[in-house]
């Protein structure tokens, strides 16, 4: 008689310990539940809110030649203007720029050509390093004006010349050590007051996506204040951080990754045609190429990010 009444003790003891844990076990799923749906409420709002991504050089910012010309050096400039204009050796200094990424790709065996470009000129390898965060700036200047040195049989068979090109060239390559590229480059006020109204709409994510190198990106924000004071921090991705850049399709998927954003919903506003063509390609389908900032401002009204051009006008 005892032992049946312990036994049904212990059944009685094992069946709440049954129903407890099948009521933590609901009680758990319920709660998941909750926070899975949240999550996903979230990130529906997120990744359907538009997302105006602004690239930088040619478009929010835009290089000072009459800061550059110190840089690159006045001496040389003329000398090599006279050079060309009246004994037809070397290059017109318009060209230099040119010039330079010709003689950068010749030092690295004329790698590829690559879909990235500076205006219409392919980036050359050294560049493309740069901007991937492979190198810094002040490693390939010192590289590069080195071997401008030592080829000097490359700039006589090239441009008739083994001192003004090659010193051009050399004064171009510096433009990219931090404190002068970051000292070439002025804010461009009206598309400031295009980003300001953006802002100020209130209606969409403001992001930065710029093929820069990561040796003067903090440089770069420090100087630009009422640029970069539009942007949260974390929005503001520099190519030479991610190992990527523009128009690699790994930078564009980087992006959407990073912020949970939905491709459909990503603007980009660059000035180069490849870049645009390889956002739309990764989804970003509204993106467009900058111009100039009235085309950029009719574009922003008409896809109603901004609905009245004289927010442009007066933004704060």
């Amino acid at each position: 008689m005892n032992i049946h009444i312990k036994t049904a003790k212990q059944s009685t003891k094992s069946n709440q310990i049954i129903f407890f844990t099948l009521a933590g076990l609901i009680l758990a799923s319920i709660v998941t539940i909750i926070l899975i749906a949240t999550n996903q409420d979230q990130a529906t709002y997120i990744s359907h809110k538009p997302v105006i991504i602004w690239d930088l050089g040619g478009v929010a910012l835009q290089t000072n030649r009459k800061k550059a010309v110190p840089v690159i050096g006045a001496g040389v400039g003329a000398a090599r203007w006279l050079a060309y204009s009246l004994l037809g050796h070397g290059f017109h200094p318009a060209n230099a720029q040119k010039a330079a990424f010709e003689f950068m790709d010749w030092r690295r065996g004329n790698p590829p050509q690559t879909t990235a470009k500076n205006g219409d000129i392919p980036l050359p390898l050294d560049i493309r390093e740069v901007m991937k965060g492979i190198t810094t700036p002040s490693e390939v200047a010192e590289s590069v004006c080195k071997d401008c040195d030592r080829y000097t049989d490359y700039f006589v068979e090239n441009y008739k010349s083994n001192n003004s090109a090659r010193e051009m060239i050399k004064g171009i390559i510096r433009c990219l050590l931090p404190e002068n590229l970051v000292k070439i480059q002025e804010v461009n006020p009206e598309v400031l007051e295009l980003i300001r109204a953006c802002k100020k709409a209130n209606n969409c994510e403001l992001l930065i996506l710029s093929n820069w190198d990561k040796e003067s990106c903090d440089r770069l924000i420090a100087d630009k204040p009422e640029l970069f004071e539009n942007f949260e921090r974390h929005k503001i991705t520099f190519s030479g951080n991610t190992g990527f850049m523009k128009p690699e399709p790994e930078i564009y998927n980087y992006v959407t990754d990073k912020f949970n954003l939905d491709p459909a919903d990503c603007i980009l506003i660059d000035d180069q045609p490849e870049n645009i063509a390889a956002a739309r390609a990764a989804g970003w389908v509204n993106s467009f190429v900058h111009t100039d900032a009235e085309n950029t401002k009719a574009e922003l009204i008409r896809l109603g990010i901004i609905s009245n051009p004289k927010i442009v006008a007066h933004a704060n």
